[in-house]
């Protein structure tokens, strides 16, 4: 795939120029359609979509080979705003969200926020590549502050503003409208949630990232097929309705139970498959029976019985997809010693710690869950943690043992 990388931006994208739409340009749409050039909007492939939540129907377009939203998102999800709280605003530029919420479902079944490839993708195909002067190709004739916007190639970008928090002076909440636009992207970690901009002040796109929690930016999603919705959670301290089954690795027996999550069945216990370069925790056997074992990287990597495999980074993606992302790792664990856990999918994650190679030094027991993944693309064996306040992958260090959980072919 063609990859441009984001640029970051070097000014405050928060920094507003101006908040309304008081300028007096000419109304673009009033340009004549020789302005657009041949091959870009005039020939793109369009299209609609309709939110069969609430029975809005969007503009769609293809660019390149990914198809856009060419309208903001207006589904309401709670904590979502329209730009001032006037109702007008979002038939017009769409509501703001909430990281945490624009992540967890907000885009219609089978549409998603975007990651840096298709974001990177869009840049790619319309050449809206950073500090070049050319965002006004992505940015809608309908901003009537910009009479320079051409909208190329249909995204039709509309500067929706943002809202910020301040509660100090609650006037200076909302800002940039018709000056700037923020997308939210899938990725966040590190308490940090990801977005690109289009800024017509200054005619650029880029990327950046800001705290969870403290903005509130636009929605854009993108089509993709292959990837996991949100999943509600079936678990709570009254009511479990997880999709449990069961594995009985013909190897030696052994009986673990499973949970289906989304279109995905792991396995609800840590692997207890003895194999050279394997070992229980302290190398006390009753640990092996509550914790699993723990496998060095080249040992998880057939550790798995038939039908089963070890999970790369796209597995846990998607389990971070269904079970939204959040930063609070106690979503996916059970354990007595963190008080906050709920296990609410059913994954019954223990922090079994990690140990070396050696099979003589063992650490984290009850403070962090590592898991051993596949090999990826850079021989690294692509793991994932949970603690007390949050997951996420990491690249695991090859001369220690980790824990091993199995997904289903």
């Amino acid at each position: 795939m063609k990859k441009v990388l984001l640029l970051l931006l070097a000014t405050s994208l928060l920094a507003a120029c101006g908040d309304d739409e008081s300028s007096s340009s000419a109304n673009p749409d009033e340009q004549s359609s020789s302005s657009i050039e041949k091959g870009s909007s005039s020939s793109a492939e369009k299209g609609s979509v309709v939110d069969e939540r609430d029975g809005q129907t969007y503009k769609t377009v293809k660019i390149g080979d990914q198809w856009w939203f060419a309208e903001n998102l207006n589904y309401d999800v709670p904590n979502s705003v329209c730009y001032d709280n006037r109702e007008t605003n979002c038939k017009k530029y769409g509501r703001l969200y909430r990281w945490q919420e624009a992540v967890k479902g907000a885009c219609p079944e089978g549409w998603f926020l975007p990651r840096y490839a298709d974001v990177n993708e869009l840049f790619y195909e319309t050449g809206a590549t950073g500090y070049s002067e050319n965002a006004f190709v992505l940015i809608s004739r309908k901003n009537v502050n910009w009479s320079e916007a051409t909208d190329d190639y249909g995204f039709s970008a509309m500067m929706g503003g943002y809202f910020r928090l301040d509660e100090d002076n609650p006037e200076n909440n909302f800002g940039g409208l018709g000056q700037y636009s923020s997308y939210w992207q899938e990725e966040g970690v590190d308490s940090k949630a990801d977005y690109f901009f289009i800024n017509a002040n200054s005619n650029d796109v880029g990327g950046s990232s800001t705290f969870i929690g403290l903005e509130k930016f636009s929605v854009r999603c993108v089509k993709d097929e292959n990837r996991d919705n949100f999943v509600q959670p079936c678990k709570t301290d009254s009511t479990d309705t997880c999709d449990y089954g069961t594995l009985t690795d013909e190897r030696d027996g052994r009986t673990y139970k499973t949970v289906t999550i989304g279109k995905h069945t792991w396995m609800a216990e840590n692997l207890n498959y003895e194999v050279e370069n394997s070992w229980c925790y302290d190398n006390k056997p009753e640990k092996c029976e509550t914790n699993g074992r723990l496998y060095s990287g080249d040992a998880s990597l057939n550790a798995c019985p038939s039908g089963w495999h070890l999970p790369g980074k796209e597995d846990w993606d998607a389990l971070a997809r269904m079970t939204g992302f959040d930063e609070q790792g106690w979503v996916v664990t059970g354990l007595e010693e963190w008080p906050d856990a709920t296990d609410a999918y059913g994954l019954s994650v223990i922090p079994a710690g990690n140990g070396t190679i050696s099979g003589k030094t063992y650490i984290n027991e009850n403070k962090i869950a590592y898991f051993c993944g596949a090999l990826d693309e850079n021989e690294c064996y692509s793991g994932w943690f949970v603690n007390s306040s949050r997951m996420g992958t990491e690249c695991l260090a090859d001369n220690d043992t980790y824990a091993v959980r199995c997904v289903k072919d």
